[in-house]
């Protein structure tokens, strides 16, 4: 079953398959039932606006009591270094769904206003439109800011329906 947890202003992706692919090496697979085949992994990425490496009990809080995200930590892989491409919400999230520099496609330190005909561009294939292709179901929730309307002001079609993702929950669109 997926589970999608949203943070106030974050974006959360997820991510999963019931394909089974044979391992790249068997050093590195993830096994189970037999030895020769590996189950592709499900992940969810939480990327929020200023939120501190400390604010979670899982990554050293003190006092924080201990929440859904926590639970997630502790039973899956957690990482501690994340290297933001920008600043600011826009590019950075431009970045994170694409795996480019902001600047090569042109959106330095700028950020979408909610009534500009602007958004993610077409040509730069999304992790969810990549994921699609390796047979994975896709979700959002939470702020997308990468565009909304290109034609006019209700076509919506810069939304994250129309980059890939299967489900989109609630968002927040700038």
């Amino acid at each position: 079953m997926l589970y999608l947890f949203t943070l106030s202003l974050a974006l959360s992706v997820a991510a999963y398959s019931n394909d089974v692919v044979e391992p790249q090496s068997k050093q590195f697979g993830i096994y189970k039932g037999t030895k020769e085949r590996a189950v592709k992994p499900n992940f969810v990425v939480f990327f929020a606006d200023d939120f501190g490496y400390g604010d979670l009990h899982s990554y050293g809080h003190p006092v924080q009591e201990k929440g859904a995200i926590d639970m997630m930590a502790e039973n899956g892989i957690r990482f501690t270094q994340w290297y933001s491409a920008e600043s600011i919400c826009t590019p950075s999230r431009m970045a994170m769904m694409t795996g480019r520099m902001p600047t090569r496609m042109g959106m330095g330190h700028t950020v979408f206003s909610p009534f500009a005909d602007t958004a993610l561009p077409p040509e730069d294939p999304t992790i969810a439109e990549l994921l699609k292709k390796s047979g994975y179901y896709t979700g959002m929730v939470g702020k997308w800011h990468l565009g909304i309307n290109k034609n006019n002001n209700t076509d919506g079609l810069y939304l994250p329906a129309h980059r890939g993702f299967d489900y989109v929950g609630h968002i927040l669109p700038f």
